[in-house]
Protein backbone atom coordinates (compact mmCIF):
# COMPACT_ATOMS: atom_id res chain seq x y z
CA UNK A 1 0.00 0.00 0.00
CA UNK A 2 1.50 3.39 -1.18
CA UNK A 3 2.23 6.03 2.03
CA UNK A 4 2.19 9.54 1.60
CA UNK A 5 4.60 11.82 3.12
CA UNK A 6 4.42 15.54 3.70
CA UNK A 7 7.31 16.84 1.32
CA UNK A 8 10.09 19.29 3.06
CA UNK A 9 9.45 23.00 2.10
CA UNK A 10 12.03 23.91 -0.91
CA UNK A 11 12.54 27.03 1.36
CA UNK A 12 12.43 28.90 4.78
CA UNK A 13 9.25 29.68 6.47
CA UNK A 14 10.32 33.27 6.02
CA UNK A 15 11.39 33.43 2.50
CA UNK A 16 7.89 34.15 1.25
CA UNK A 17 7.97 37.19 4.03
CA UNK A 18 6.49 39.73 3.58
CA UNK A 19 3.61 39.03 1.37
CA UNK A 20 3.10 35.70 3.55
CA UNK A 21 4.43 35.99 7.06
CA UNK A 22 6.44 33.06 8.54
CA UNK A 23 3.78 31.84 10.67
CA UNK A 24 0.95 30.98 8.11
CA UNK A 25 3.67 29.31 5.67
CA UNK A 26 4.76 27.04 8.48
CA UNK A 27 0.55 26.58 9.90
CA UNK A 28 -0.42 25.72 6.30
CA UNK A 29 2.30 23.74 5.42
CA UNK A 30 2.67 21.78 9.19
CA UNK A 31 -1.04 21.48 9.83
CA UNK A 32 -3.32 22.62 6.58
CA UNK A 33 -1.15 20.40 4.20
CA UNK A 34 0.24 17.80 6.64
CA UNK A 35 -3.58 16.73 7.42
CA UNK A 36 -3.97 15.91 4.13
CA UNK A 37 -1.32 13.48 3.67
CA UNK A 38 -3.05 11.63 7.27
CA UNK A 39 -6.34 11.72 5.81
CA UNK A 40 -4.61 10.09 2.86
CA UNK A 41 -3.14 7.74 4.76
CA UNK A 42 -5.68 7.12 6.76
CA UNK A 43 -8.39 6.79 4.24
CA UNK A 44 -5.78 3.81 2.26
CA UNK A 45 -6.15 2.08 5.49
CA UNK A 46 -10.10 2.30 5.27
CA UNK A 47 -9.99 1.34 2.54
CA UNK A 48 -7.94 -1.99 2.54
CA UNK A 49 -9.71 -2.82 5.74
CA UNK A 50 -13.28 -2.56 4.00
CA UNK A 51 -12.07 -4.49 0.60
CA UNK A 52 -10.57 -7.35 3.16
CA UNK A 53 -13.57 -7.36 5.30
CA UNK A 54 -15.89 -7.48 1.96
CA UNK A 55 -17.57 -4.17 3.00
CA UNK A 56 -17.99 -3.28 -0.46
CA UNK A 57 -20.93 -0.31 0.43
CA UNK A 58 -18.36 1.49 1.67
CA UNK A 59 -16.06 2.06 -0.70
CA UNK A 60 -17.72 4.63 -3.04
CA UNK A 61 -17.26 7.22 0.06
CA UNK A 62 -13.86 5.93 0.92
CA UNK A 63 -12.77 6.82 -2.65
CA UNK A 64 -14.57 10.05 -2.98
CA UNK A 65 -12.16 10.97 0.75
CA UNK A 66 -9.45 9.55 -1.21
CA UNK A 67 -9.77 11.50 -3.98
CA UNK A 68 -10.16 14.74 -1.67
CA UNK A 69 -7.08 14.20 0.31
CA UNK A 70 -4.80 13.09 -2.23
CA UNK A 71 -5.93 16.15 -4.76
CA UNK A 72 -4.97 18.54 -1.78
CA UNK A 73 -1.76 16.97 -0.85
CA UNK A 74 -0.28 17.27 -4.89
CA UNK A 75 -1.98 20.52 -5.15
CA UNK A 76 0.22 21.81 -1.78
CA UNK A 77 2.85 19.93 -3.49
CA UNK A 78 2.89 21.85 -6.45
CA UNK A 79 2.32 25.07 -4.62
CA UNK A 80 5.00 25.10 -2.78
CA UNK A 81 7.38 25.34 -5.57
CA UNK A 82 5.52 27.38 -7.64
CA UNK A 83 6.32 29.82 -4.53
CA UNK A 84 8.97 32.26 -4.49
CA UNK A 85 10.90 35.11 -2.29
CA UNK A 86 12.12 36.10 -5.44
CA UNK A 87 8.71 36.21 -7.33
CA UNK A 88 6.19 39.09 -8.05
CA UNK A 89 6.01 41.70 -10.29
CA UNK A 90 5.23 42.38 -13.66
CA UNK A 91 5.86 39.30 -16.10
CA UNK A 92 8.20 39.62 -18.78
CA UNK A 93 8.46 38.52 -22.49
CA UNK A 94 12.06 38.03 -21.70
CA UNK A 95 11.34 36.27 -18.16
CA UNK A 96 9.68 33.26 -20.61
CA UNK A 97 6.41 34.40 -19.54
CA UNK A 98 4.96 35.96 -22.65
CA UNK A 99 1.78 34.47 -22.51
CA UNK A 100 0.71 35.27 -19.20
CA UNK A 101 1.96 39.10 -20.14
CA UNK A 102 -0.10 39.20 -23.07
CA UNK A 103 -3.31 37.97 -21.57
CA UNK A 104 -2.95 40.55 -18.95
CA UNK A 105 -2.53 42.99 -21.56
CA UNK A 106 -5.57 41.53 -23.61
CA UNK A 107 -7.66 41.17 -20.71
CA UNK A 108 -6.67 44.64 -18.45
CA UNK A 109 -4.47 46.86 -21.13
CA UNK A 110 -1.71 46.68 -18.68
CA UNK A 111 0.07 44.97 -15.79
CA UNK A 112 -0.65 48.58 -14.09
CA UNK A 113 -4.43 48.17 -14.75
CA UNK A 114 -4.32 44.78 -14.01
CA UNK A 115 -3.03 45.73 -10.40
CA UNK A 116 -5.37 48.19 -9.57
CA UNK A 117 -8.21 45.45 -10.33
Amino acid sequence: MAVYTLPELPYDYAALAPVISPEIVELHHDKHHAAYVKGANDTLEQLAEARDKERWAALNGLEKSLAFHLSGHILHSVYWHNMSGDGGGEPLAADGVGELADAIAESFGSFRAFKAQ
